[in-house]
């Protein structure tokens, strides 16, 4: 039976998975140590390329697709096969610490029998520890938000918290808990629930008023208007849609949309099940949303004390009711990057962790949340929770990774401080954006020379880029050098991780040079 184990490629002289070139005639992978005797044999008319230039892909073949990220919203591709541990892996899977030494193989494409997720759902038990629960979640901040009752909380670009409680006040806090901005509903009701858009706009529910509301640059926009229902609970998703939980005036049916988050238009219902029966709960009670990497919708409805949870099509997946004997009465709802679901209990005060298909793994019991209402996760998995005693509460339940920031080592605009450098006036000894370089020119008292960036010389001798932490990342052994710096993620970056969209929309900056203290 053909199995993954006949498309790896290996040097065809001594069986490392090393291989950098391929010799037409022979049909042979060779790595560099044996091209030479390869090349030796004088009765064979050899030509051995590049591998990256051997075409040895079949039409209808593809990779294989990542068992380990097999629920995010793009699977990686595995182009490569540990065989220590009998699994394909992509890019990501191949930087953690789990193939640490192990032989990886190329993965040639492989026919559809061999890529369905039936066959490499086996190999889903191999699994790193860098996003596995922690033994004991830590409460890392508590922010006393000054509200009597708080209802919600949305992260803004992971710098800081959207709340709202008990009136018509909105109000954004940093991460220490100073307040930044104050919002008030045009309708001077408290809003139902708040979400923010992925390029940073606050949107808010007002039941009352039946409109969905953006904030933009301060300004409050009626985005949707909404006849004979009530909007309640929103999520924003990655794809720029709005997920909205509304009850319909008489308080008789209930139901999901989905809403063109730039056009207000709408997109699509969840109301029903396959055999017609409603999926949510008509009354008025909590019923908070999110979408998940995989684009389930989970709603925690708390009208039928259950977690509801449907793929994007609209298709009932499962309903989550909590454990036997334990009276569930969910509130707060969001999902991790591993697509973990997590869920506030008002009623215990305890925290639900439920896999993607709906299993129970685990309680947070120890951090004494006073009837919670509000949840929401950043992209670093840090957790925030609303209680009822105005407090929001910022708690670790993941093994993290944290690396050293470099901030005397950034490069930004001197005039707007903007990342997107490209000139340097060698006068001033500041680096320009293009916007503000008509602007700093025009400052005739002294002699100005905008070169560019690429010909300014700010390096110090002894100094060198940050090497790339991710071992995948490295060119025939070479580590990658990073000479940018991610301030959303507090990560230097090298070309290869700005490429492979884990840093899309985020802030990176040119990073100088650095002395060797800070390079480890």
């Amino acid at each position: 039976m053909t199995s993954l184990h006949d498309f790896l490629v290996s040097c065809g002289e001594c069986g490392s998975p090393n291989v950098e070139r391929h010799c037409d005639f022979c049909n042979t992978s060779l790595c560099v140590p044996c091209v030479g005797k390869h090349l030796s044999d004088s009765t064979k008319t050899h030509n051995a390329v590049p591998f990256i230039l051997y075409k040895y892909d079949r039409l209808d073949y593809t990779f294989v697709r990542c068992p380990s990220h097999i629920f995010f919203r793009f699977s990686n591709k595995c182009e490569r096969f540990c065989k220590k541990c009998n699994v394909p892996v992509c890019s990501k899977s191949a930087s953690r610490s789990i193939h640490e030494d192990h032989e990886l193989f190329l993965l040639r494409r492989v026919p559809p029998e061999l890529n369905e997720w039936n066959v490499v759902a086996s190999y889903t038990n191999v699994l790193t520890n860098e996003h596995e629960l922690i033994d004991k979640p830590q409460i890392t901040a508590t922010i006393d938000t000054g509200f009597h009752r708080l209802f919600g909380v949305a992260s803004y670009k992971n710098e800081g918290i959207w709340t709202c409680g008990n009136d018509e006040n909105v109000v954004l806090f940093d991460l220490k808990g100073k307040k930044l901005q104050n919002v008030k509903t045009t309708s001077m009701r408290r809003p139902r629930d708040i979400a923010v858009t992925m390029s940073g706009d606050l949107v808010y529910t007002d039941p009352n008023a039946r409109t969905v509301n953006m904030v933009k640059d301060g300004q409050i926009q009626e985005l949707i208007v909404i006849e004979g229902w009530k909007p309640y609970h929103i999520c924003c998703t990655p794809s720029d849609d709005f997920l909205v939980t509304m009850i319909r005036s008489d308080e008789k049916q209930s139901k999901v949309v989905r809403y063109n988050g730039n056009e207000g238009t709408e997109k699509q219902t969840y109301q029903f099940d396959d055999k017609g029966k409603p999926l949510y709960s008509s009354d008025r009670r909590g019923k908070y949303i999110c979408e998940n990497n995989n684009l389930d919708v989970c709603v925690s409805d708390a009208g039928s004390r259950a977690i509801v949870v449907v793929n994007k099509a609209g298709k009932f997946r499962f309903r989550y009711t909590g454990l036997l004997n334990n009276p569930f009465q969910p509130r707060g709802i969001a999902t991790d990057s591993q697509s973990r679901i997590l869920s506030v209990d008002y009623s215990s005060g305890f925290i639900h962790i439920v896999e993607v298909d709906g299993r129970f793994m685990r309680h947070i019991t120890n951090c004494d949340l006073y009837e919670p209402y509000g949840l929401c996760i950043n992209s670093f998995d840090e957790l925030f929770v609303a209680d009822q005693k105005g407090n929001v509460k910022r708690i670790n339940f993941l093994h993290q990774i944290t690396m050293t920031s470099l901030p005397d080592s950034l490069v930004s605009c001197g005039e707007c401080g903007s990342p997107n450098v490209e000139r340097h006036c060698d006068f001033c000894n500041t680096s320009l954006c293009v916007p503000c370089v008509g602007k700093h020119l025009s400052d005739s008292t002294k002699t100005h020379n905008a070169v560019p960036f690429i010909l300014y010389k700010h390096d110090t001798p002894g100094h060198t880029f940050v090497r790339c932490s991710i071992d995948s990342h490295s060119v025939r052994g070479v580590t990658r050098k990073c000479d940018r710096f991610c301030k959303e993620c507090n990560v230097p970056v090298c070309s290869t991780c700005i490429s492979g969209g884990g840093h899309t929309l985020h802030k990176v900056f040119l990073l100088r040079r650095v002395p060797p203290k800070k390079n480890n």
